[in-house]
């Protein structure tokens, strides 16, 4: 990295957002840290955004643009984006999301007084009738057994990562369309202690007039099946050792099966998954009883004493 290299490097993925796109860019440029660059990536919009933003970046060197000749996608576009970032660091902003002024200044601050390579903030979320409402997940350190399951934290906006970091574990899976954070995330926290920094830095928004992944169609399902399966694939020597998670990835893959009235792969996914919470019950149960019997052993073998001191206590 050279001199003139910029400290953060911003990728701001968008597609047909033209409006939320500028909210998001206002609060980039609004950022009380000055020594970013930001690189969007419009992944082939119906009317080329920077029509709609060049009265925003005119001038600005500090913006690049990349247009893609075809859909790609967020995956691929934040790769894009990573691949020709210059900063040390990395943060990631949804075109319909925007940061609080002081997001950049405030997370890079915590992140090198506690040496992390990767952090998140809290959010606070905006649904359709501009209603607030607040994202606090409580996790930092080594989240990677809670990750394997579910993703408990918040989205990508929140996010800053060192580039070597992001390098390291591959950056983003190309072929999820769903989830694909998530599992850059876990992937992530595999490797690295997650720092949280407890402010609410990050206005995310839940609905963007019913154009998100995350509504539930059928597109949406199907995609949420395929994250579930990748993650038994990818993580299946992780998995291994930790039954209750593998149990309710496959509980998951069920209710997505479920939803697509796909009755006998629904309930094939659901036997698994009964199969291995049984399983595991009769293991903690079988330690359990083992713990108990060994404490009535040494009982027994203190004086009269405390065993009287024991028949008491259940005469109470």
């Amino acid at each position: 990295m050279n001199n003139n290299s910029p400290f953060v490097s911003i990728i701001v993925p968008t597609k047909n957002r033209n409006d939320f796109l500028c909210r998001a860019i206002k609060s980039i440029i609004n950022q009380t840290f000055y020594d970013w660059e930001c690189i969007i990536i419009d992944d082939n919009s119906d009317i080329p955004v920077n029509k709609s933003i060049s009265h925003l970046v005119k001038n600005d060197q500090r913006f690049t643009l990349i247009r893609n000749s075809y859909t790609q996608f967020a995956s691929k576009s934040r790769n894009i984006g990573i691949k020709k970032a210059r900063g040390k660091l990395i943060a990631f902003l949804d075109d319909d999301d925007y940061w609080d002024k002081e997001k950049l200044s405030s997370q890079i601050n915590f992140m090198t007084k506690n040496n992390f390579e990767v952090s998140y903030c809290w959010s606070t979320l905006i649904d359709s009738e501009n209603n607030f409402s607040f994202r606090e997940p409580n996790l930092s350190g080594n989240i990677f057994d809670l990750m394997l399951d579910g993703q408990p934290l918040c989205n990508c906006s929140t996010f800053l990562a060192s580039k070597d970091a992001l390098e390291s574990v591959g950056l983003f899976n190309n072929l999820l369309k769903r989830g694909n954070d998530g599992d850059l995330i876990r992937k992530l926290s595999k490797n690295y202690q997650i720092g949280l920094l407890k402010k609410r830095l990050v206005f995310y928004q839940i609905d963007t007039r019913g154009t998100n992944i995350s509504v539930n169609n059928q597109i949406g399902i199907k995609r949420s099946l395929k994250s579930y399966k990748y993650r038994l694939y990818f993580f299946k020597e992780a998995l291994i050792n930790r039954p209750i998670q593998y149990a309710n990835i496959n509980l998951e893959i069920a209710r997505c099966y479920a939803k697509l009235n796909m009755f006998k792969m629904s309930l094939k996914y659901f036997l698994k998954s009964f199969k291995i919470y049984t399983l595991s019950f009769k293991n903690y149960f079988s330690k359990i009883i083992r713990v108990f019997l060994l404490i009535i052993l040494v009982i027994f073998r203190k004086s009269t004493n405390s065993l009287n001191l024991i028949f008491n206590f259940f005469r109470k």
